[in-house]
């Protein structure tokens, strides 16, 4: 595999629809040498609208990337559904305007579709990775099971140290 074949010639394209159809396997996270994620299995579909002045890129990646708990250090699979639209249109310089919006120079021949799947599969990645088995732990408990608590330790406990007028607008949360 290799990223020339996310390159899309957009020189010769005349107005239209044009749509695209990737395949992202571990080969192309080797290839873009990342540490945010070394394995996957997505189906990547783009579709390009070109108008005279400007480029509407929709980008449809679907599929599962290997991850690493943060809390075990077992790799887990995690489904992935991104859906995100992108505005290349010309201007003076390649400049990233915003986060859906790019310009690129008039005499640019091709774009390299590649870094913007990587991007947003980037972007979709959870701050915290758990496996899924500790996310419907969290979810069943009201606390995080490894935070260390004593047996003698009481939620009452704590109201009785609160200052007086806080207590009253416990009382009001409760209700």
């Amino acid at each position: 595999m290799s990223i020339k074949k996310f390159e899309v010639d957009i020189y010769q394209l005349k107005n239209g629809t044009y749509s695209y159809d990737f395949e992202i396997d571990d080969t192309f996270f080797q290839l873009l040498g990342t540490s945010l994620v070394s394995k996957g299995n997505l189906k990547t579909h783009v579709t390009l609208d070109k108008d005279n002045d400007f480029y509407k890129i929709k980008f449809l990646i679907k599929g599962n990337v290997n991850l690493v708990c943060d809390r075990s250090l077992e790799e887990y699979e995690q489904y992935l559904n991104i859906d995100k639209t992108l505005i290349v249109k010309y201007g003076d310089v390649n400049e990233e305007v915003g986060d859906e919006i790019e310009t690129i120079t008039h005499d640019t021949l091709s774009l390299d579709l590649s870094k913007y799947i990587y991007e947003y599969i980037g972007l979709e990645i959870p701050y915290k990775k758990l496996h899924p088995r500790f996310r419907e732990q969290i979810s069943n408990d009201d606390h995080d099971p490894l935070v260390y608590q004593t047996e003698t330790y009481k939620k009452l406990d704590i109201e009785d140290d609160i200052d007086p007028r806080w207590k009253t607008l416990l009382k009001l949360k409760n209700n």
